[in-house]
């Protein structure tokens, strides 16, 4: 999944694979078939459990409303987790989708963003993922304040 990570601790960068490797190909089914992606993600837990979450955006004012909120749980329950991963899109145009967002976060301090552009064949109606790029970025989830990014 992910090769760059180089400067990573052996084990983040096997937690982060293992994480994108369980959530893109949920988020990727959740688009195809339902055409939208609710906030969700994935821990890994101390003992090296992966566990889903989502939320329900429908009781929040947006879908990046619901995001934050299930970011802030996650980092409420920190300690529970080895590392996370959280999924939420860009939106494109009208209903369409321009790319899969994805955070995975560490528990090492090390965080990635990574992205995977959606294209929309309009004709066929079929959806198809580019590959996937990621860059470092600050923690979220273990953030310095403990406070979510």
């Amino acid at each position: 999944m992910v090769d760059d990570l180089a400067d990573w601790p052996a084990q983040a960068g096997l937690d982060s694979n293992t994480l994108l490797g369980f959530v893109g190909p949920f988020a990727q089914e959740m688009v195809r078939r339902d055409g939208f992606v609710v906030p969700c993600g994935a821990g890994l837990t101390l003992d090296g459990v992966v566990e889903p979450f989502m939320t329900d955006p429908s009781g929040f004012a947006s879908v990046e409303e619901a995001y934050r909120f299930l970011l802030a749980g996650v980092t409420a329950n920190r300690d529970s987790w080895r590392a996370v991963c959280l999924v939420s899109v860009i939106p494109g145009p009208g209903d369409d989708i321009d790319a899969l967002r994805f955070v995975v976060d560490h528990a090492s301090g090390h965080c990635l963003l990574g992205l995977v552009e959606v294209a929309h064949a309009r004709i066929s109606g079929n959806v198809s993922f580019g590959s996937l790029e990621v860059v470092p970025v600050p923690p979220l989830v273990w953030a310095d304040d403990g406070s979510p990014g």
